[in-house]
């Protein structure tokens, strides 16, 4: 079992299973509600089958490493936004993102928000239509540009979804600065005061993964993103 801080921002991810198979999904969908499995069941590729459970079941085992308990989904709620939360544990906050081969969490006693993105090639138009001019300024000048462009993106993602209001919180309204410990600081460009109370990291995870994380309250973050692997997180289908 992990031991776990509740002080503490915590990241983890889960690489999916090299061999994938629809069976092995069904086997998986009855430890999740019958909600959660009428919906994987109606995506139409298998990876995002597996991105989906693999998500569900980590914040159920991170649930039972805090809690000692196993996580009832009826008791998982979403705001007016559709951000999933706990009304009855204020102080257990999730997020989840997935990309490519992998799944990542993100779990705090404040809310929390994460995002990872798998390095690709960018689109410098692209970039100039979703990011400040300093935000822009700061890429171009980078010199590794692809890097630069998913440590602002998903450190401005992972802004909005720990505000967990969606696309009503614009990406323009904010600028990131990536500073080289990975600390990334939050500039409010309307000068208001929702972005005081929140903390960004970046990391970078299985070499061609970007990930970052905020949260409000988080004074401190996990150095490391860690691994759950995936026999692991079946081995204890048990507990969840």
């Amino acid at each position: 079992m992990l031991r776990v801080d509740n002080r503490l921002v915590e990241m983890y991810v889960c690489k999916l299973p090299e061999k994938r198979s629809t069976r092995d999904v069904e086997e998986l969908l009855p430890y999740l509600s019958k909600e959660r499995m009428e919906r994987i069941r109606k995506f139409k590729f298998l990876d995002d089958q597996f991105r989906s459970v693999i998500g569900d079941l980590v914040i159920h085992y991170m649930f039972a490493v805090h809690h000692g308990e196993k996580l009832n989904d009826d008791r998982v709620k979403h705001n007016h936004y559709g951000k999933p939360f706990l009304p009855d544990i204020p102080t257990f906050h999730f997020n989840i993102s997935h990309s490519g081969e992998w799944v990542a969490c993100a779990v705090h006693q404040s809310p929390v928000g994460i995002d990872l993105e798998q390095l690709k090639p960018i689109d410098v138009d692209f970039a100039k239509s979703v990011f400040t001019k300093n935000e822009f300024r700061n890429i171009a000048q980078h010199a590794d540009q692809t890097y630069a462009f998913y440590q602002t993106w998903t450190a401005k993602e992972s802004v909005v979804k720990a505000i967990g209001e969606g696309l009503s919180y614009p990406l323009s309204s904010f600028e990131v600065i990536v500073q080289q410990s990975g600390k990334v600081k939050l500039i409010d460009v309307n000068g208001g005061h929702l972005l005081e109370r929140l903390s960004c990291r970046t990391y970078r995870v299985d070499n061609d993964y970007v990930l970052s994380v905020c949260a409000a309250n988080g004074e401190h973050f996990s150095m490391e993103v860690k691994e759950i692997p995936y026999q692991t997180l079946v081995g204890k289908l048990e507990l969840l």
